[in-house]
């Protein structure tokens, strides 16, 4: 498995948590260590720094995520409104999606599909 305490380290940087708000995140961080570790073709690029990377990344993605219906998004009283915006969940996914491209060598190769598509009619 991806080692979990490297995650957690590069998990906060890219957060900002310290390790008591981490820990609350423990088991979630675990399984997508699990998941990423199982889609790797070989045990030895477990941990590679791309691939703590991409853990690290999807840990905080998944995070906000976890935590976005916390955060008040738009409120409208009368004249007054106030808003936040999504992007830090935004930037998040762009951050784990670019973390999965430079991961994509070290995958395995998906199954082929005999599911067809139309792509004009």
């Amino acid at each position: 498995m991806t080692d979990y305490s490297a995650v957690t380290a590069e998990l906060k940087i890219l957060s900002a948590l310290d390790d008591e708000e981490l820990e609350q995140y423990k088991i979630l961080v675990e399984n997508i260590c699990s998941s990423v570790s199982a889609q790797l073709k070989s045990d030895s690029v477990e941990n590679d720094s791309r691939v703590i990377h991409l853990a690290a990344c999807k840990s905080y993605y998944q995070i906000l995520l976890l935590n976005q219906s916390e955060n008040l998004t738009s409120f409208k009283a009368g004249d007054i409104t106030y808003s936040m915006s999504s992007a830090t969940v935004d930037c998040a996914k762009v951050l784990y999606e670019q973390a999965l491209g430079d991961c994509l060598e070290l995958f395995k190769e998906e199954p082929k599909s005999d599911a067809f598509a139309f792509k004009a009619v």
